[in-house]
Parts: C-alpha cells; structure tokens; sequence
C-alpha cells in the first residue's frame, strides 16, 4: 500500500513537470484562434512577427501546437502517421465566405 502511493506521487510530479507553452513575441494566441481562416485579417498583420517565431514551435507536440495556435485549417496525413497542419495567413478560395 505504502509504494502505490510512493508510485502514485512520483507519478503526478513527473506529469506535473512539463514545459510551459513558448510566448510568441507580437502574436496575440487569441486572435489568432478566432481569425480562422484568415477571414478577420489578424493573421495577415502579423505574419512577420509569426515567421520570425517560428523556431519557437519546431519540437513542440502536437496538442501544445493546438493549445497554442488553436485548430488548424487544414491537416493532412502523411506516410508513417505523419500529420502536417495549416493555418491560413490571407484569405482566399479555400472558403468563399471569407
């Protein structure tokens, strides 16, 4: 009884240690999420600022990517489970709505 709640504790403090989302210098992670598809231009005005943060997202999972940057546009499946996400910087065919 006494190592399943040492197991237990080690556990929680292990899953509790991960890394902080990165803050993304001049992008605002709300806006972005509600300008999907790049149809309020919020994106569009700050494509600079999201290129030169882009090294800040390389090696992130795929739910921090989520978490961070909201639902992408479009995925695709690739070879061996890997996925490719998008997310529109200007509006355009994609969604005649926009």
């Amino acid at each position: 009884m006494l190592n399943t709640i040492k197991v237990l504790i080690i556990a929680v403090m292990l899953l509790s240690c991960g890394k902080a989302l990165p803050v993304l210098d001049g992008i605002d992670s709300e806006k972005w999420k509600a300008d999907r598809d790049a149809c309020q231009g919020y994106r569009q005005s700050v494509a600079a600022a999201m290129k030169s943060e882009l090294v800040k997202l390389k090696g992130l999972s795929e739910m921090d990517v989520i978490r961070l940057l909201g639902k992408p546009d479009e995925n695709e499946l690739y070879k061996r489970n890997q996925k490719f996400y998008s997310f529109f910087i200007t509006p355009g065919s994609q969604l005649p709505g926009c």
